[in-house]
């Protein structure tokens, strides 16, 4: 597999955090307060997300950011 299985429960976490902020932030209107803590949520998040895929083998994470590029 292109994200290694040691890695995959923490990356479909992670993305699984990100789609509930983004239903939360849907739902309702934030105060500019609660926006900013969102977005520093949601950077948090991220840099997890790019932290676990650094730690890929560089075959796995090249393959892995063509496909995306490719699908997106």
């Amino acid at each position: 597999p292109l994200i290694q299985y040691r890695y995959y429960n923490d990356i479909v976490g992670l993305a699984k955090e990100t789609q509930n902020m983004d239903e939360t932030d849907s739902t309702k209107e934030k105060s500019p307060g609660e926006q900013l803590c969102l977005s520093i949520e949601f950077k948090r998040v991220l840099f997890k997300i790019r932290d676990l895929l650094r730690q890929l083998p560089t075959a796995h994470y090249k393959t892995l950011q063509f496909l995306i590029t490719h699908l997106h």
